[in-house]
């Protein structure tokens, strides 16, 4: 598809071959099962490619701001969990808003904890909604959930770390959604030891 596309278009530098490109990439990481978790270097690249791909959709009503200190890069989170963090942050928060938004994505350690920060500043989530998403995120059936994604990441890291871990998310209608991600402080050659 990226060849036709750059064949009738004439250049390998446009929209449809670099958003082929994107994804491609994208489905790459998804599709590696090796092993369920990543150092937070690697999952950060995963959601820039993320966003580069949105930008090509929304150009720049979104915009991602990293601010994860270096020392953080090599400690371990689950794959896949930024990515569908960012996509609720366009679907539910920033495209409803109809202007341009940021998403900052932070981290820090506090004791034996890592905790990451994803906020952004659409139109936040009212707190009914708010609080029926918080309710819903404790279950176990997923199937008929609208925000699966949410509910996925924060099952898969108390089945990988224990019930301690897991998102949390905080809401001001109409100004900003924070979700909070608290996984234990490990880095990737720590996990690595132990199953030896």
């Amino acid at each position: 598809i990226g060849l036709c596309a750059e064949e009738q278009l004439g250049s390998d530098d446009n929209t449809i071959s670099n958003s082929i490109k994107l994804l491609s990439n994208l489905m790459q990481t998804n599709f590696s099962t090796q092993n369920p978790l990543t150092t937070l270097k690697v999952e950060i690249k995963h959601l820039l490619m993320y966003y580069r791909l949105q930008r090509e959709l929304y150009g720049d009503m979104i915009s991602v701001e990293v601010k994860i200190p270096r020392e953080l890069n090599g400690y371990v989170i689950p794959k896949i969990t930024l990515q569908p963090i960012l996509e609720n942050a366009v679907q539910y928060g920033i495209k409803p808003s109809g202007r341009a938004c940021t998403v900052t994505v932070a981290g820090e350690l506090t004791a034996d904890k890592l905790d990451i920060y994803v906020l952004d500043d659409g139109i936040g989530i009212e707190e009914n909604a708010l609080n029926s998403l918080r309710e819903r995120m404790n279950r176990e059936d997923l199937a008929q959930d609208s925000h699966i994604g949410l509910c996925n990441i924060n099952q898969r890291i108390k089945l990988i770390f224990g019930q301690e871990y897991g998102i949390a998310i905080e809401s001001s209608f109409g100004s900003e959604t924070r979700v909070r991600i608290t996984l234990p402080a490990k880095k990737m050659e720590d996990i690595l030891g132990e199953d030896r």
